[in-house]
């Protein structure tokens, strides 16, 4: 008969901020050398180097191994883990200066967590000083590298932006970095104690990338393109996030700014989340691109009532049950093949139409309310379509009434067929 029996692994703990270790450094890791890692020089464990039981090392300003979390991230990084067990860096209360990334490009970075204050995050603050011109990211992972965990800090990309106004964000090129960047086959997970400030992208999953949010708890301001983006079948797992201030108007005519987007096929949940101050929209979706968007609150665009509250294109879909959107320039604009369900939404006080579809688009939901909007209450034209139940007597107040759908017709020496409406 089979048994098995489990192994049994003490705590050991690395204190790096305290007086000693509670046990030494050859009796977690079979040999020491050094490696270079991110430019840096880190102590790491020598054929084969491995921790062998949880360990937790600790960063702080004095009288600690590890006086910045960069030195301590990096002797994670070379180490390698044995089996299910883990590397915590505790990153003391304090303000950090970064010079660069914190990479991962090796799946046993799964493994490695960097943790600072998950009470009050204000009090572990990451101040990337050398993200302007550089395009550098705060946390990098790619080529199938992991980052097991980050909660506990407030980060702050200092010279990327220029300004900021009521009505727009001016950026420094070469500057576009972000926050988090997961890129590739590679996952990073966040905490739910986590503000990314002043990023062009706060959080970016490229090119197959993962980022896992799904607790909420991230907040994210001032960001350029976009605070929240999945593209190129990247995916981004945020219920319950909070992303505000986006916008780059650096150049005369710049439509950039969405609070949470995903195209290419990329495709993003932010159910429960909120959305405000964004130029172009709070859910975006383009190009394949799907949004998991119920129970969303809409906050309103960037210096008023600009933007879109959803902004649905290029065959983009979005599932937006059971929310909200307030002060936007129209409250959903779906087009160019883009498809939006809304069932419960309400559409409420939006400076021109609460719903307006066009060039192909098409809306459907059940007991939507679309009311004190200053255009139509919905809007179709360019062979657009849109199928509403249960919302004949909540497409009320609305400045222009409560529906416009364009009939067929010529324009430019092109035929076009009728918008379709059903509205029950």
């Amino acid at each position: 008969m089979n048994k098995i029996f489990p192994l049994l692994y003490s705590l050991t703990v690395l204190c790096v901020g305290s007086a000693a270790y509670a046990q030494s450094d050859e009796e977690n890791f079979t040999g020491n050398t050094t490696r270079k890692i991110n430019e840096t020089s880190a102590t790491a464990p020598s054929r084969p180097g491995f921790v062998n039981r949880p360990t937790a090392w600790t960063v702080c300003r004095t009288g600690c191994t590890y006086t910045d979390p960069m030195t301590a991230w990096n002797a994670a990084m070379a180490v390698q883990t044995f089996g299910p067990q883990k590397i915590t860096i505790s990153v003391a209360d304090g303000t950090y200066d970064i010079i660069r990334p914190f990479e991962s490009a090796a799946p046993s970075g799964a493994s490695v967590s960097l943790i600072g204050n998950t009470t009050d995050n204000s009090r572990v603050v990451f101040n990337f000083t050398n993200i302007k011109g550089t395009n550098h990211h705060g946390f990098y992972a790619h080529d199938g590298g992991n980052i097991g965990l980050v909660d506990g800090i407030t980060m702050n990309g200092v010279g990327a932006m220029i300004s900021a106004t009521e009505t727009g964000i001016t950026w420094n090129k070469a500057s576009y970095g972000a926050g988090f960047y997961a890129f590739g086959p590679s996952r990073i997970n966040l905490g739910t104690h986590l503000a990314i400030n002043r990023f062009y992208y706060s959080a970016l999953a490229d090119d197959g990338g993962f980022i896992s949010a799904p607790h909420g708890g991230v907040t994210a301001a001032y960001a350029g393109d976009v605070n929240f983006l999945a593209r190129h079948n990247g995916v981004i797992d945020c219920e319950g996030c909070s992303a505000s201030y986006v916008a780059d108007t650096t150049w005369s005519g710049a439509t950039l700014g969405c609070n949470y987007m995903a195209e290419d096929g990329g495709e993003i949940n932010v159910i429960g989340s909120t959305g405000q101050y964004s130029l172009v929209g709070a859910v975006c979706t383009r190009t394949g691109g799907h949004g998991w968007a119920s129970r969303f609150t809409g906050k309103g665009g960037l210096g008023g009532r600009v933007g879109n509250g959803l902004d649905v294109r290029e065959n983009g879909t979005v599932s937006a049950g059971n929310s909200t959107y307030t002060g936007y320039a129209i409250g959903a604009w779906v087009q160019l093949g883009g498809y939006a369900n809304v069932d419960s939404c309400t559409f409420r006080e939006n400076r021109h139409d609460g719903i307006y579809v066009t060039s192909f688009g098409k809306v459907e939901g059940n007991a939507v309310t679309i009311t004190g909007n200053g255009g139509f209450g919905i809007h179709l034209q360019g062979q657009s379509s849109a199928i509403l139940y249960n919302t004949l007597k909540t497409d009320i107040q609305n400045k222009d009434g409560a529906a416009y759908v364009e009939t067929a017709g010529t324009r430019n020496g092109y035929s076009y067929a009728a918008s379709s409406l059903y509205l029950q």
